[in-house]
């Protein structure tokens, strides 16, 4: 998977252009998994598959996420969120946009399109990389900087709080 594979892919979905690509990629924990959130050592390991976000502005309020991996696409109010109403792997990018809307960023809806070679449940941090690809697009496209450990805490922070997992950074 390549950036322009992506930005392909974001074009024929959404009929314009991607106006910020990221990706990051999956990691492993070499001494064990949940040692981080428990004041235990970690030896991190980033991994060569990475999640790939491309995204644009909208002006209507509305956040558009489409996950090629899962075939699904979802829409909701940036000011009406709902989990109980949503696929869970939409709170990870809901909680982003919340975070850096509450943050002073100016974003008015977007388009965003997933796609992951992470597997999902295997312990290689595929929620981690899909926040923190989500985070760097959205920043992109509002100007927002971040501080590499700001964008951690941030992406802890949306998992926390809106899907409900305990992590570290």
């Amino acid at each position: 998977m390549d950036r322009l594979t992506i930005s392909e892919a974001f074009s024929a979905r959404f009929g314009h252009t991607c106006e910020a690509l990221a990706r990051a990629p999956g990691r492993v924990n070499l001494i064990g998994e949940h040692t981080d959130y428990n004041d235990g050592y970690v030896l991190p390991i980033a991994l060569e598959f990475c999640t790939w976000v491309g995204c644009a502005r909208r002006q209507d309020g509305v956040g558009y996420a489409v996950s090629l991996n899962l075939s699904d696409e979802q829409s909701w109010p940036l000011d009406d969120w709902n989990a109980e109403e949503r696929p869970h792997w939409t709170s990870y990018v809901a909680g982003i946009a919340d975070l850096l809307r509450r943050r002073g960023a100016s974003l008015d809806g977007f388009d965003l399109l997933i796609r992951s070679e992470v597997p999902v449940g295997g312990g290689l941090s595929s929620s981690a990389a899909l926040e923190v690809a989500t985070a760097l697009a959205l920043t992109s496209i509002t100007g927002v900087s971040l501080a590499p450990m700001e964008l951690a805490d941030l992406c802890r922070e949306a998992e926390h709080a809106f899907a409900g997992v305990p992590c570290g950074i």
